[in-house]
């Protein structure tokens, strides 16, 4: 008889044991699951930040080109005047040049 009752004793202690193992178990699935959830939640965050950044460069980027574009025109542009300018120069030298010989000449003839 008392190995009966000690028996059982003993199986409701391994029962008791099994259900406080598969309880710790248990928690710590759920412990886990919390732990996945907030990583998965921190990583569709970092996701939608880093899409976030790629339209703010994409948008840069797009203003950049339109800059460029306008310094590009204005470079064209300001070589343009410069050649036009440039221009403008050779020839009032050359009125100038030529202004002054007929000034010489004009002078030897009066002179003689």
């Amino acid at each position: 008889m008392k190995f009966l009752i000690t028996t059982v004793l003993i199986s409701f202690m391994f029962i008791a044991l099994i259900g406080t193992g598969m309880e710790w178990r248990k928690q710590q699935l759920q412990e886990r699951a919390i732990e996945q959830a907030q990583a998965a939640n921190e990583i569709a965050t970092l996701k939608k930040e880093r899409s976030i950044a790629l339209d703010m460069i994409k948008e840069r980027d797009e203003e950049l080109a339109v800059y460029k574009g306008r310094l590009e025109k204005l470079t064209t542009e300001s070589q343009d005047q410069l050649s036009v300018a440039s221009e403008k120069l050779k020839k009032q030298k050359t009125a100038a040049s030529q202004l002054a010989e007929v000034n010489v000449l004009c002078a030897l003839e009066s002179s003689i």
